[in-house]
C-alpha cells in the first residue's frame, strides 16, 4: 500500500482475500484517510469511491458506478463540467441511466481524465466481483495504461480473486500491485483480536455478563478466530442469541473452524427448530436472497405469508441472526457473501 501511494508508476492496487478477510474495512480506512487529506486545500489529491451494497442488485450496472464516480469528481472539480455537458448535447441524453449508456458515460470519464486541469485523484471501488462488471474492469485497466492521464490517477480495488480471472484484472501487470489479505499477513491477528474484544464488549454490555465471562469469551474467540471478520461476526451472533450466556465457551467450541463450514453448520442448524419454524426461517432467507432490494419487515411477512401469531422479528433477529439483521425497519444480510452462500 505504501508503495502504491508513494510511487507514481504504481497505478492500481488490487486488494484480494476471502469473504470476511477485511477488504472493505481496509478500503474504508484508506478512504477516510484520503478524504481527510483531500479537504486540506484546493491543491490536495482528490478522492472518489464506490462501495458495493451486497443487499441490492445494482440497477444500471457499470454505468451506475461510473456515474457515481463522475458526480464525485465534478463536486470536487466543477471546472470539468463541460465534458459532461458536451456529451449531453451529442447524445441528447440527460440521465445516462441505462446499462447501454456505458460507452457514452465512459467517454465523459476519459475526457475528464485527459483535461489538463484534472487534479490527481484516487479512485476506490469495493467488492468489484459482486458488481460482475467486465466493462468496469476494462475501464480500470485501460485508464491505468493511458499515457495522457495515467500519471494523475490511482485505483484501489478490492475483489474476491477466486471469482475473477487474473487476465481480466491484469493483477500481475507492471504498473499494478497486489495486496493479499490472509491469516499470514503481519499485523492482521492484532487487528482481529481488537475486533473480537470490541464485539464481545458490545454483547457484554447488553447481556450483563457476570464474573470473568467476558474475558473468557474474548480469549476463546481470539484463540479460535481464523483471522476472518465475517467468522467473528457470525460466532458473536451465535453466542448473543443464546439464552444461556454462561455456556458460551461450550457453544464456541462446537462452531465450524472457517467461514464456509460455519455457514453450513448454521444453515443445517435451522432444521433443529421446532414445528414449522424451519420452514419460516428458510422462506425468509430465500425471499431476502432473491429480492432486488432490502425488504421491510411487513413486506417480507406478506411475501412469505407468515401466520399472524408468528413474530417475524423473533425469526429474523433470533433464529436467523447469524445471517440477517434489521436496520430502520428493513431486513439486511450481515455480509454480501451470506447472500451468495444462500443463492
Amino acid at each position: 500500500f505504501l508503495t502504491w501511494d508513494g510511487e507514481n508508476s504504481c497505478r492500481v492496487l488490487w486488494v484480494t482475500g476471502t469473504p470476511g478477510a477485511g477488504k472493505t474495512m481496509f478500503l474504508r480506512a484508506v478512504a477516510s484517510r484520503l478524504s481527510t487529506e483531500a479537504s486540506e486545500g484546493p491543491d490536495s489529491k482528490k478522492l472518489a469511491y464506490f462501495f458495493c451494497d451486497g443487499n441490492k442488485f445494482l440497477h444500471g450496472g457499470a454505468t451506475s458506478v461510473i456515474k457515481n464516480i463522475i458526480c464525485q469528481v465534478l463536486k470536487a472539480q466543477p471546472s470539468l463540467l463541460s465534458h459532461l455537458e458536451k456529451q449531453v448535447r451529442l447524445t441528447d441524453r440527460e440521465h445516462f441511466d441505462n446499462q447501454n449508456d456505458f460507452y457514452a458515460i465512459s467517454t465523459v470519464f476519459y475526457s475528464m481524465l485527459e483535461d489538463k486541469n484534472f487534479a490527481t485523484t484516487y479512485f476506490i471501488v469495493d467488492a468489484i466481483e459482486e458488481l460482475r462488471l467486465d466493462n468496469l474492469l476494462g475501464l480500470i485497466t485501460a485508464t491505468s495504461r493511458a499515457p495522457g492521464c495515467s500519471d494523475r490517477i490511482k485505483w484501489l480495488v478490492s475483489l474476491d480473486h477466486g471469482k475473477i480471472n487474473a487476465r481480466q484484472t491484469l493483477i500481475d501487470a507492471e504498473n499494478h500491485l497486489h495486496l493479499k489479505l490472509n491469516s499470514h499477513l503481519q499485523g492482521l491477528r492484532e487487528v482481529t483480536n481488537q475486533y473480537v474484544a470490541s464485539k464481545v464488549g458490545e454483547i457484554a454490555r447488553k447481556t450483563h455478563y457476570r464474573g470473568k465471562l467476558q474475558v473468557k469469551i474474548t480469549e476463546r474467540l481470539q484463540e479460535m478466530s481464523p483471522q476472518n471478520f465475517l467468522w467473528v461476526d457470525m460466532a458473536c451472533e451465535v453466542i448473543k442469541s443464546s439464552n444461556t450466556p454462561w455456556n458460551a465457551i461450550h457453544i464456541l467450541g462446537g462452531l465450524g473452524k472457517d467461514v464456509q463450514s460455519l455457514y453450513r453448520q448454521l444453515k443445517d442448524g435451522i432444521k433443529k427448530f421446532e414445528q414449522e419454524d424451519p420452514g419460516y426461517c428458510n422462506d425468509i432467507l430465500s425471499t431476502a436472497a432473491i429480492a432486488f432490494r432490502p425488504l421491510r419487515i411487513e413486506e417480507l411477512v406478506g411475501i412469505v405469508n407468515l401466520p399472524p401469531e408468528v413474530d417475524p422479528e423473533v425469526i429474523i433477529t433470533k433464529m436467523c441472526s447469524p445471517f440477517l439483521e434489521v436496520r430502520d425497519g428493513s431486513v439486511y444480510f450481515r455480509h454480501h457473501a451470506i447472500r451468495n452462500f444462500l443463492m
